[in-house]
C-alpha cells in the first residue's frame, strides 16, 4: 500500500475516518455532492449488483479527477495510506446509506410538522 504524508494530501482526496474535520475536507464535500446527485439512481437500483456498480462509478469519477481514498495508519497521525478499490466502494456505499437515513428522517420530521400544523389550526 502507498504511504502518504499528511502534508501531501490533496484537496481532491477523500479522507476515510470518523473525525469531524474530515467532513469539511474538499474531497469529502465533493464525494457527498456526487452521492447526493446520484441518490435517486441509488434508490431505484434493482439489487446489490446495481448499487455496487453505481458506487464504483463514483469511485471512478473521484479517481479520474485525481483524487484518492485515504485513511490514517493505526499508529501515526502524519501517515496515511491509500485504500483498495473495495474499501473505497464501501465508503461510497456507506454514504448512500447515510443519505437514505437522513432523507427518511427529514420526511418523518416533515410529516410530524404537518400533523402539528393541522392540530394547531
Amino acid at each position: 500500500m502507498n504511504m502518504i504524508l499528511a502534508d501531501t494530501i490533496l484537496s481532491k482526496d477523500v479522507l476515510i475516518g470518523h473525525s469531524p474535520c474530515y467532513r469539511n475536507h474538499p474531497g469529502n464535500v465533493s464525494l457527498r455532492e456526487l452521492v447526493e446527485w446520484d441518490y435517486h439512481r441509488y434508490e431505484n437500483c434493482n439489487g446489490k449488483l446495481e448499487k455496487t456498480k453505481l458506487s464504483q462509478g463514483i469511485v471512478d469519477i473521484i479517481v479520474e479527477r485525481g483524487g484518492r481514498f485515504l485513511k490514517q495508519t493505526n499508529n501515526q497521525e502524519q501517515i496515511w495510506q491509500e485504500v483498495d478499490g473495495e474499501e473505497a466502494r464501501d465508503k461510497v456505499a456507506s454514504m448512500f446509506r447515510s443519505t437514505r437515513k437522513r432523507k427518511r428522517r427529514e420526511c418523518e420530521l416533515d410529516a410530524l410538522f404537518l400533523v402539528w400544523m393541522e392540530v394547531s389550526l
